[in-house]
């Protein structure tokens, strides 16, 4: 890394969205099926437009709320796309009471810098609230966290640096957009991408990617009142979290009354959070070519990293960039949650199977045994049958739950109570017979806490 003045110039939300969930059924007919009436309307005149690609209609929409620009083709299960300048709005035909929200609102980085994230959520709830009235759960389906540091620069090798629990680091190509390949120019670093799915971790030149997209050069105003002089030619690298709905909602407490508010109160938490998933260590060069090696002991390589993160006369950019608005956070916890099974997670692993099947076989109904035979050869190598891998998965299911109301006011299913102690002699039966160590160690928790119970 190569470092001249390091910096925080910006440090703020990027990317927000949430979804809405309408709950008042009267005001869905009154209201919601006609606003969908008219946007089919507008949808089919959008796709009349005789030109190629993506072709948007130009409307008011809703009374009082300026013009939208409604797509002539919709996103997934959306069916409707309409944006301004502001928003941009995903529309379903979902029924009330659907895992499928009725309107999924982005809100990009332009509009959070311009009105701030709690009054960009206001306009837009005035809009909501319109269609459905004040009846609406909202949840949040992703947000995105960046701080920009001016006056540092990645090389090559400093994707040895980072210590990681995010999977294989990919360096990303900023002017042909491709955050997956390998990219390197002149061994300095256009960007660094860790993580995939629920959460990704980037670090990339801003100024490069402002270079390329002009139209968010906005930034550059904040960065020049925290003391950004372009004129010294240093490059803006921006640190960036992106956390999906699967990650998130392992953040929300069991007594969260809206998690909108929840989280927007913890910003500082999930910042930490994700530099405690990636972390840049300034191992020096004779450390880097050690770590470097192929043979190293892992235990070797653990104190080399150890060392160099507790060394205070070296530059530590990750303790720079650790606070969130002056002060420093812990990270965000976990909340483990009592899972429920029902006849809709059977029918739902089932046809998983026949899909499976179906992809595999065809048709052909006559390799169901060859199936079951290889399944149970498997389970043979590790001195099991089916019967005790279903009992191991009940078995592991209810230690999950049990342990997670020790830290909760939950309590376990019912159903599953049940099932946990019908089987309980087999648990038994099975603990005095079987040499895995691994199934042993689950079917001894179970039969212990159904004891205490």
């Amino acid at each position: 890394m190569i470092v001249t003045e390091a910096k925080i110039v910006h440090q703020g939300i990027d990317f927000f969205v949430i979804d809405y969930f309408f709950k008042d059924v009267e005001l869905y007919k009154l209201k919601f099926e006609p606003f969908l009436e008219k946007l089919e309307v507008l949808k089919e005149k959008a796709k009349s437009i005789d030109t190629f690609g993506v072709k948007f209609v130009k409307d008011e929409i809703v009374r009082g709320f300026g013009d939208w620009f409604v797509s002539s083709r919709g996103n997934g299960r959306f069916k409707f796309y309409i944006e301004n300048q502001d928003y941009r709005l995903f529309v379903s035909t979902a029924k009330i009471n659907s895992e499928l929200p009725q309107v999924r609102v982005e809100i990009p980085a332009k509009t959070i810098f311009r009105l701030g994230i709690k009054k960009a959520i206001k306009v837009i709830e005035r809009f909501i609230k319109k269609l459905t009235g004040k009846r609406f759960i909202r949840k949040l389906n992703r947000i995105d966290l960046a701080t920009d540091v001016w006056g540092v620069m990645y090389e090559f090798d400093d994707i040895f640096r980072f210590q990681t629990r995010m999977g294989e680091a990919n360096y990303f190509d900023i002017e042909n957009k491709n955050f997956n390949g390998a990219y390197i120019r002149f061994q300095k670093i256009q960007g660094i991408q860790f993580g995939k799915g629920d959460k990704l971790f980037r670090i990339y030149d801003k100024t490069k990617k402002i270079n390329i997209s002009p139209n968010e050069a906005y930034i550059k105003y904040k960065w020049e009142y925290n003391g950004y002089d372009e004129e010294k030619g240093y490059p803006v690298f921006r640190h960036e979290i992106q956390y999906r709905r699967g990650e998130l909602k392992k953040f929300i407490p069991i007594d969260c009354n809206d998690e909108i508010d929840y989280f927007l109160s913890h910003l500082g938490n999930l910042w930490a959070k994700a530099l405690n998933y990636v972390e840049y260590v300034p191992l020096n060069s004779n450390e880097l070519e050690r770590i470097k090696k192929p043979l190293i002991k892992v235990d070797t390589r653990r104190k080399i990293f150890y060392r160099a993160k507790t060394d205070e006369n070296r530059f530590n950019l990750w303790k720079l960039i650790r606070f969130w608005d002056n002060e420093k956070f812990k990270p965000i916890e976990k909340f483990r949650r009592v899972r429920t099974y029902s006849l809709e997670y059977v029918k739902k692993q089932f046809k998983g199977f026949i899909t499976a099947y179906y992809k595999v076989f065809g048709s052909d109904l006559s390799h169901l045994k060859e199936v079951i035979d290889e399944v149970e050869k498997d389970l043979l190598k590790e001195g099991i049958d089916l019967h005790i891998y279903g009992l191991s998965k009940l078995a592991s299911s209810f230690v999950e739950n049990y342990e997670s109301i020790l830290l909760s006011d939950e309590i376990i299913p019912q159903s599953q109570y049940s099932n946990v102690v019908n089987a309980y002699n087999d648990f038994i039966r099975v603990l005095e017979t079987i040499n895995n160590k691994d199934y042993k160690r689950i079917f001894k928790k179970v039969v212990n806490y159904v004891w205490n119970l």
